[in-house]
């Protein structure tokens, strides 16, 4: 494989919180060697492999999208914008199989050597960052290098400071008093969604 990788183009249903699902971009461009530039290639099986944690349907193949304008939109011109050509009349994606962080799809003939071509897919994400966070392809046993993830949104070193400190009970002129003693610890409640 040529070339593969995670595309920079989000997709609306882009979701990159932790345990969320998420529909990502890929491409791809295929040279298999003996294939003469612009010829079309048989059908074939293109796995994906994900970083350890991401989790893909078992039947994923509704999750599946190639159609260059669902996803990337009526008017769009991928080709001039990202160098994606349109997927053939005949290379459609006709099945997908999810395993944990691996899914592989079967493409029907269709596909021409030297074409770059796009597809979105639906993955739940991982609970965090994994350590080695890379993704890989392979078609027909060629195998793309590996290629970079992106960073789950996550805070580290987040750290809560007071805008000003509790200087005690606050009394009024008849007397009464309000709130706790000075030095008292006030408890405090922060939800994050």
């Amino acid at each position: 494989m040529a070339e593969a990788g995670l595309m920079s183009f989000r997709p609306p249903d882009r979701d990159d919180r932790p345990l969320q699902i998420s529909r990502l971009a890929f491409r791809f461009r295929l040279v298999l060697p003996g294939n003469e530039a612009g010829k079309q290639l048989p059908p074939g099986f293109l796995q994906l492999v994900g970083p350890v944690g991401f989790k893909f349907r078992e039947r994923c193949l509704t999750t599946v999208e190639a159609r260059t304008v669902v996803i990337f939109g009526e008017g769009s011109n991928p080709l001039k914008r990202w160098s994606i050509d349109v997927w053939e009349r005949g290379a459609q994606i006709v099945g997908c199989e999810g395993r944990g962080e691996s899914a592989v799809l079967t493409v029907a003939s269709g596909l021409f050597d030297n074409h770059a071509y796009a597809f979105t897919i639906e993955v739940r994400n991982p609970e965090t960052t994994p350590t080695i966070n890379n993704w890989t392809m392979s078609f027909r046993d060629r195998f793309s290098r590996p290629f970079s993830s992106f960073k789950l949104m996550t805070f580290s070193d987040v750290q809560v400071m007071p805008l000003s400190v509790h200087a005690g009970a606050l009394c009024y002129e008849n007397g009464q008093c309000v709130g706790a003693s000075a030095g008292l610890a006030v408890p405090v409640t922060l939800s994050f969604r």
